[in-house]
């Protein structure tokens, strides 16, 4: 509908009832507007692994680190020399990967506040702290009987990911590689 002083549904209406219907208009939108949601920044600390060991090298999985905020507006993350991004940069999650030769550093994410204010530092140290080894194998010390399936097992080690079994030449490990249980054949 075209509303003009040519339309018919204008013509004999004067500027004041104009005034009347866009300022009724104008109430009834005010309440949204008046109800917008307050900007409330805030930033937890930094969640990630404090040990690098699982994380390095080609072979290690990339570590993730993050923090939750609410009303943040950009994110700039610092690594040790040691470390190399992998991806996320301005983001509020990142994807590391440690160097050979990390032994340990910290990282840290600057964040800054899309209300205005003051944003925030967060750091979280990292270090490279190596599992122990198994204290004991349980398992039988001597097989008298070739053939026949024989288990061994440890506990588990605090920090380890993988475990990383070795036999002799007259066996052959049938399963359990790279877990604290193993399956082994021994043969003449």
């Amino acid at each position: 509908m075209k509303l003009d002083s040519t339309n018919s549904a204008v013509q004999g209406r004067n500027n004041n009832s104009w005034f009347k219907y866009l300022l009724s208009l104008t109430i009834l939108l005010a309440p949204s507007v008046m109800h917008a949601q307050v900007c409330q920044f805030t930033a937890s600390q930094i969640t990630g692994p404090s040990n690098a060991c699982a994380h390095v090298g080609n072979s290690g999985q990339p570590a993730t680190y993050s923090v939750n905020t609410t009303d943040a507006s950009a994110f700039v993350w610092t690594l040790p020399a040691q470390a190399t991004l992998l991806s996320g940069q301005g983001t509020n999650t990142i994807l590391v990967r440690f160097k050979n030769d990390f032994t340990g550093g910290t990282i840290s994410v600057q964040i800054s506040n899309a209300c205005g204010g003051d944003g925030a530092s967060r750091t979280i140290q990292i270090g490279k702290v190596r599992p122990a080894a198994p204290l004991s194998v349980n398992g039988p010390p001597v097989i008298c009987e070739l053939g026949v399936p024989v288990n061994y097992i440890i506990s588990a080690v605090p920090g380890a990911t993988q475990y990383n079994w070795a036999v002799p030449s007259n066996s052959t490990l049938v399963s359990g590689q790279g877990t604290t249980s193993i399956t082994v054949l021994f043969s003449d």
